[in-house]
C-alpha cells in the first residue's frame, strides 16, 4: 500500500532534524470491541531481548513480548520499550483475551489499480461497526534520538538524524528476529516505499510507510520516553488513504489491539479508507504529504478542490467553535437566535458533507449547540455523522421498541410518523396541542407523514403513554 502520514502537532517536525518517525494519529471514537478479525500465532521467543548502552544508545531498554506469556489464538506486539512501562503495560488483564472472530469475516486484501494493494469489505459493514481488530506487529519509541539519548555532539541535524536510524533499523531487525514465521513474512511483505533509503534501510522504510501513532503511558519512572509510540500494524498496514474516509483507527492501550471501524455505511465490495492527513489540510498540503510517499490521492475531495475549498477546510475547526460559543451563551429556549444558530450549523452540516468532513470527531458532537438552543439535559447531543440530523435529547425503550427523540430532523425523516408532546400541561399559559398543531402546519392537512400532537405532564406522566402507544401502532401499520 502505498502509505502517507497525518501530521499531528506532537508529529510535525521535519524528519531529518530531530530523528523523529511521522506517523497517523487515531482520531478519537468511541468503538466497540467485538468485531474483530482471526489471529496470527504466538511469538517464538517470549524471553525479553535487553538493547544495552553503547556508545551510540546511552539508555537501556529491553525489546518484549506483549502479552509476555502469548498462546495459540493470542497475536502478539514485539515492543521495544524500558521495563517498568513493561511492568505498566502487563497489569492490563485484558492482554491475554482471545480476539473475537467475525463471522463472516468483513475484508480482504485485493490488488488496486492504482494503489497496490487495499482493504476491501467483504460485506456490508454498518457505521460504528468494526472492519478489523488486531495488534501491531511491532512497537517502538517515535524519537529514538531523545529515547536513547544518542549524542549530537560534532554532527550537525542531517548526520544526527541518519545515525538515529541505523540504530532504529537495528531495533526493527531484533524485533523481527523474535516473531514468528508467519508474522516475520507478514512484516516483511508490508510496503517500504517512503524516502528512507530502502536499500539501506529496508525496515526504517517499512516503519516510515506503516507508523502509526499509539497512546501508550509510560510508567512514572520513564515519562517521555522517546515522546511517544508508534507501531507498524499488520493487515491495517494495508488500507490506503482517501481524503473522503470511510473509517477511523483507535488504539486501546488496556488491551493492546488497534480498532479500524467504519465511519460511513461500508458497502460489500468498496475499498477501507483512511485518512492519513488533517482534516483542515488545503491541496497543496496533503499534496506535499503525498508527494514524500510517492502516491496521488484521486478523491473527490481532491479532483474539486478550489480556493474555496481549501479556505474552508482551513476555517473548518474556527466555524464549529463559533457555533460553540455562540450556543453557550444563557437561553431561556428556542428563540429567534436559536433558529439561526440552528440554520448556521445545518449550512456547516452541508459544507461538510460536500467535503467528506461530517465524519470528523470534531464536527461530530457539539451538545453546547444543543444547550444554547435552550436544551439542559445531559443526553443532549449534535451528531453531524448520523443519517437523522438534528437535536438528540434521548434514546427511549417502550414495549420492546428504542425510539430516538429528535427535536429537528431533515429529508431522512420524511415519511417517518410524527409524534410531539406539549410538555408542562400542568403549568399556566402552556401551548395547547392545537395551538402547536397549528404553528407546525399540521392542521391545515400540509403534511402526508402520520401525526399527532399530545398534551403531557412529565412530573405525573400524563399522556405519555398514550402517546408511545399512539407511536408504536404507527409504526406497525407503516
Amino acid at each position: 500500500m502505498k502509505r502517507g502520514f497525518l501530521k499531528t502537532p506532537k508529529a510535525n517536525r521535519p524528519l531529518p532534524s530531530d530523528g523523529l518517525v511521522t506517523a497517523k494519529s487515531p482520531l478519537e471514537t468511541k468503538q466497540s470491541q467485538g468485531n474483530d478479525r482471526p489471529v496470527l500465532g504466538h511469538t517464538a521467543n517470549a524471553q525479553d531481548h535487553t538493547v544495552l548502552v553503547t556508545d551510540v544508545l546511552k539508555t537501556p531498554a529491553i525489546i518484549t513480548a506483549i502479552p509476555s506469556t502469548p498462546s495459540s489464538g493470542i497475536q502478539t506486539s514485539q515492543v521495544v520499550t524500558v521495563a517498568p512501562t513493561k511492568e505498566l503495560i502487563l497489569q492490563n488483564r485484558s492482554l491475554a483475551r482471545q480476539i473475537p472472530t467475525p463471522s463472516p469475516v468483513r475484508y480482504a486484501i485485493r490488488e488496486t489499480e492504482d494503489m497496490g494493494r487495499g482493504l476491501f469489505a467483504t460485506r456490508d459493514v454498518a457505521l460504528g461497526e468494526n472492519v478489523l481488530v488486531e495488534r501491531p506487529l511491532v512497537v517502538l519509541p517515535k524519537n529514538i534520538g531523545s529515547a536513547f539519548k544518542v549524542p549530537r555532539s560534532g554532527q550537525n541535524p542531517d548526520q544526527w538524524h541518519e545515525v538515529c536510524m541505523d540504530e532504529a533499523e537495528k531495533l526493527l531487525g531484533l524485533a523481527r528476529d523474535r516473531m514468528n514465521e508467519e508474522d516475520r513474512k507478514l512484516f516483511e511483505s508490508l510496503c517500504n516505499i517512503s524516502a528512507e533509503d530502502p536499500q539501506r534501510r529496508p525496515l526504517v522504510s517499512i516503519l516510515v510507510s506503516s507508523a502509526m501513532n499509539l497512546h501508550i503511558r509510560d510508567a512514572p519512572m520513564a515519562q517521555n520516553f522517546g515522546n511517544g509510540y508508534v507501531g507498524i500494524p499488520r493487515l491495517g498496514s494495508r488500507i490506503n488513504h482517501s481524503c473522503i474516509a470511510n473509517a477511523v483507527f483507535n488504539f486501546d492501550p488496556d488491551t493492546f489491539l488497534v480498532s479500524y471501524t467504519a465511519t460511513r455505511d461500508i458497502k460489500a465490495g468498496e475499498q477501507v479508507f483512511l485518512a492519513y492527513f488533517p482534516a483542515t489540510a488545503t491541496l497543496a498540503q496533503r499534496r506535499q504529504g503525498m508527494g514524500r510517499y510517492r502516491f496521488v490521492c484521486k478523491c473527490s475531495a481532491c479532483t474539486n478542490a478550489t480556493e474555496e475549498t481549501d479556505k474552508f477546510r482551513a476555517e473548518a475547526y474556527s466555524h464549529i467553535d463559533n457555533l460553540v460559543r455562540r450556543a453557550m451563551v444563557p437561553s431561556q429556549g428556542p428563540g429567534p437566535s436559536a433558529r439561526d444558530l440552528l440554520a448556521q450549523a445545518l449550512k456547516l452540516k452541508d459544507q461538510l458533507e460536500r467535503e467528506g468532513l461530517d465524519v470528523e470527531p470534531k464536527f461530530s458532537e457539539a451538545p453546547q449547540l444543543a444547550e444554547g438552543a435552550g436544551y439542559k439535559d445531559s443526553h443532549v447531543g449534535f451528531g453531524f455523522r448520523w443519517k437523522a440530523i438534528g437535536f438528540n435529547v434521548e434514546t427511549v425503550e417502550y414495549k420492546n421498541i428504542k425510539f430516538q427523540v429528535w427535536d429537528l430532523g431533515e429529508e431522512e425523516l420524511k415519511g417517518v410518523p410524527l409524534l410531539v408532546f406539549c410538555n408542562k400541561q400542568d403549568v399556566q399559559g402552556a401551548a395547547k396541542p392545537e395551538d402547536v398543531s397549528e404553528q407546525l402546519g399540521l392542521a391545515g392537512g400540509e403534511t402526508s407523514r402520520p401525526w399527532s400532537v399530545r398534551g403531557s405532564c412529565a412530573v405525573s406522566g400524563q399522556g405519555l403513554e398514550e402517546g408511545l402507544d399512539w407511536l408504536v401502532n404507527a409504526i406497525q401499520e407503516k
